[in-house]
């Protein structure tokens, strides 16, 4: 019989006891004698539905929200988005028009100094919206009333030359 001590099999054995060896020291320093095993089916957000009362529908909108800001990352030319989840919590937070107002003059100011043209806030109408901010930085307006005021216009011009 012909062995071959350069066999693959050999070589791999090697490597795993190395490997096992790694993960004994590694649980030793933990002061564990077995890693804890995951639940099937487990992950983060489910856990945050039990703790924090998310529901299937806002579980599926952060997993989908997430995944579309990572793959827009990982497009090459585009520099990476910051999560909206902090920006989400505070809206959220905002109960009076006052409390609104400061929000978006904080979050124009930002973008503003930031170089951006564009900024997520609360409009009194439309809720949550991307607002616009005016060309000297110092307004904003709202994108959907924005665009509601120029049909009204255009509409008001119309009956005017008609």
């Amino acid at each position: 019989m012909h062995t071959n001590l350069d066999h693959d099999v050999f070589i791999k054995k090697g490597k795993s006891i190395a490997l096992a060896e790694q993960v004994a020291d590694f649980l030793k320093a933990q002061g564990k004698s077995e890693p804890d095993q995951i639940p099937f089916g487990h992950s983060e957000l489910s856990h945050k539905r039990k703790t924090e009362g998310y529901n299937a529908q806002s579980t599926m909108r952060e997993i989908m929200f997430n995944a579309v800001t990572e793959a827009k990352n990982s497009k090459p030319g585009t520099a990476p988005r910051k999560s909206n989840a902090v920006l989400r919590e505070r809206i959220e937070d905002i109960t009076t028009d006052a409390e609104r107002l400061v929000f978006n003059r904080h979050a124009r100011e930002t973008a503003w100094s930031a170089g951006a043209d564009t900024f997520i806030g609360v409009c009194h109408i439309h809720k949550t919206q991307v607002f616009s901010i005016r060309s000297n930085g110092s307004n904003h307006r709202c994108r959907i009333c924005i665009a509601g005021s120029n049909k009204k216009h255009r509409e008001l011009a119309k009956q005017v030359t008609a």
